[in-house]
């Protein structure tokens, strides 16, 4: 038997047996892991705080072969408040369906734990568009797959932009007028360019990118397409945060 301490978040739980639950923990140090949190149904439970989504915890494992089980948990951050919002509730949930539909189980990245903390806590505590996060994370997540957008010149003939800009989902990249394949959609000017600063803006600073909600949606409707094209997975939450 193993023991581990890990930093985790919490994605979810579900019943297992007649008192306890599974929880997928994302992990700093192991990535996604599914762990057995025992007697956790029960009203005196010691620990029932860590089968609540959102929750940021330190907590500490057994492990036996391949299967974890949760025997101590120390809560840093319960997030409590995106729970009260429900456009920010489904945004965080979002958060979630976006990183296990990129990561494997198993599969540590540092990059996009920091990330998901920094977009729960941006989304939680600031007076910032939930909707303007979740657009900037997806960005992120799209550099960790190795799909990164050209905003200065083409992607295909590697010409300057001069009029329309595409999106070809058949490659994920930004193209010009002149190379549109039937797999293109249009890129209006101003989520181009709402993009454009994303893609300079750290996740710290997105308190001063000034946009109005319809642009943002239509870039974000733009970006989730992008992204299912790519990992060949169908968002549930996308319709609650569009």
């Amino acid at each position: 038997m193993e023991e581990l301490k890990l930093q985790a978040i919490v994605l979810g739980s579900l019943d297992y047996k007649e008192k306890d639950k599974i929880v997928t923990l994302f992990t700093l140090e192991q990535g996604i892991i599914k762990a057995v949190l025992k007697g956790v149904k029960s009203e005196k439970a010691k620990l029932k705080f860590a089968k609540e989504p959102f929750c940021f915890l330190n907590v500490i494992l057994n492990k036996t072969g391949e299967f974890y089980t949760i025997i101590n948990a120390d809560l840093l951050d319960s997030f409590f408040d995106l729970t009260k919002d429900l456009k920010k509730y489904y945004v965080g949930f979002s958060l979630f369906e976006i990183v296990q539909a990129s990561l494997m189980q198993n599969e540590p990245n540092p990059i996009v734990f920091v990330n998901l903390l920094k977009a729960l806590k941006l989304i939680c505590y600031d007076d910032i568009s939930s909707s303007l996060v979740l657009l900037k994370f997806i960005l992120g997540m799209l550099k960790v797959l190795g799909y990164r957008f050209n905003f200065k010149t083409c992607s295909s003939c590697h010409m300057p932009y001069v009029n329309k800009r595409y999106l070809n989902l058949e490659t994920g990249s930004l193209i010009c007028g002149s190379c549109i394949t039937p797999f293109c959609v249009l890129v209006p000017l101003s989520s181009f360019h709402l993009l454009e600063l994303l893609y300079q803006t750290e996740m710290e600073r997105l308190n001063t990118v000034k946009a109005n909600e319809a642009t943002i949606k239509e870039a974000l409707s733009l970006v989730f397409k992008n992204f299912e094209t790519r990992t060949e997975k169908t968002l549930k939450t996308k319709k609650e945060v569009l």
